[in-house]
């Protein structure tokens, strides 16, 4: 089983002159963070919309600058500059950025229920049905470790886009992306068959490089890019978020958001924690759809994250899906669950339009099997997704 330079500036004095507000920025600290989760002396600092960025990101050595789903940047600060910003008149609050987790993937050799189960409630189903037209004209983002784009399971649907978590390496060195990928859009193991995938990678290394200010980056990089995708992805673009941060980060909720307004899909992982997904970013901000886990008896998965911000449930322990070699593995986590809906989702705006995120997330629900599942604790929306858009 596998459970998958400082910018130093002296002039303190002149920062002391230049301030123009009465109290300093809010640093905000997520409730419940360790200081092992958060990254030393560095910070997202949002800037407040009628501010330019560019000037004060420069000011303070930037390491990411966000201009679409939030205004600011990220950088390393000491104490002193640390104070020095959150006394600059354009800041509108600062908080340190917390270490990102891709939602942890367990491996079984030989195992293999989840697409079934997406086209029949009932145990023990072996067939995946669904409509012809599979998401055909649809795009989405996978924000993560990147995707093997060459393996032959996606034919070709599949593109490098973007590489930002820092280890300068345009493939997936991890293979949870892959894995998420494969979920999503893959010939055989995808929820959606015709469906474009678009990398974008926000985690690297061996899954030790990137953070909370890299996947930021990655929303942030979407909600530019998304606007040339138009003509290539005519019938709707959405985005998978199977990375993120437990406890919950504002800033990371306030850029999902952002992307929810601009008309995306966001469907995310709720977490392997066996707890409220209101302790995990993205899936704490409301407007995105949080996707938990199942299992193969009609239950929650027993490490499933759960409460009242849950949307909708999917199979997602010991499920099939391909490592970043290619090769048939059997995974569970959040992490699959989150494509399949996402997969799902494409094939529903080449089906029947583009329903609008917020829209297309309800109508999920409804086509959904309601009090299908057991093992789910009070307050916690009972749905497991089904591809009842393949008889409609």
């Amino acid at each position: 089983m596998r459970i998958c330079s400082f910018l130093f500036f002296s002039g303190l004095a002149l920062a002391a002159a230049e301030i123009k507000r009465s109290t300093p920025a809010d640093l905000v600290v997520p409730r419940d963070v360790t200081s092992a989760q958060l990254v030393e002396q560095k910070y997202i600092v949002i800037i407040k919309p009628t501010a330019v960025s560019s000037e004060i990101s420069t000011k303070y050595n930037a390491t990411s600058v966000y201009n679409t789903t939030l205004n600011g940047f990220a950088a390393f600060l000491n104490d002193d500059e640390l104070e020095a910003l959150r006394w600059e008149s354009d800041v509108e609050y600062v908080q340190q950025v917390q270490t990102a987790n891709i939602s942890s993937v367990i491996t079984q050799e030989n195992a293999g229920w989840g697409l079934s189960r997406i086209s029949n409630s009932t145990v023990g189903s072996t067939s995946y049905s669904y409509d012809e037209s599979a998401g055909e004209g649809t795009c989405i983002y996978i924000l993560d470790t990147g995707i093997s784009v060459n393996d032959p399971e996606f034919e070709g649907r599949a593109t490098f886009i973007k590489e930002l978590s820092g280890d300068g390496v345009s493939d997936d060195t991890v293979g949870h992306g892959t894995s998420v990928a494969a979920c999503a859009a893959s010939k055989t193991y995808g929820t959606s068959k015709k469906a474009k995938l678009f990398a974008i990678k926000v985690v690297g290394g061996n899954g030790e490089i990137g953070d909370s200010s890299t996947v930021i980056a990655g929303m942030d990089f979407i909600g530019q890019d998304y606007v040339s995708r138009q003509e290539e992805c005519p019938a709707g673009i959405l985005v998978n978020m199977s990375v993120g941060t437990q406890p919950p980060m504002q800033s990371m909720n306030d850029a999902a958001r952002a992307l929810v307004e601009a008309g995306l899909f966001v469907g995310v992982a709720a977490g392997n924690f066996n707890e409220d997904a209101s302790n995990r970013s993205p899936g704490a901000e409301p407007l995105v759809c949080t996707v938990g886990a199942s299992d193969s008896s009609n239950n929650r998965a027993d490490f499933s994250n759960f409460g009242e911000l849950m949307d909708i449930y999917a199979p997602g322990k010991y499920v099939d899906t391909i490592d970043r070699f290619g090769a048939p593995i059997s995974s569970s986590g959040t992490s699959l669950a989150s494509p399949y809906v996402v997969g799902l989702a494409a094939n529903l705006m080449a089906l029947e339009g583009n329903l609008g995120p917020i829209a297309l997330c309800q109508r999920l629900q409804e086509l959904g099997v309601e009090g299908a599942l057991g093992n789910m604790p009070n307050g916690t929306i009972n749905i497991l997704a089904n591809n009842v858009a393949a008889t409609i």
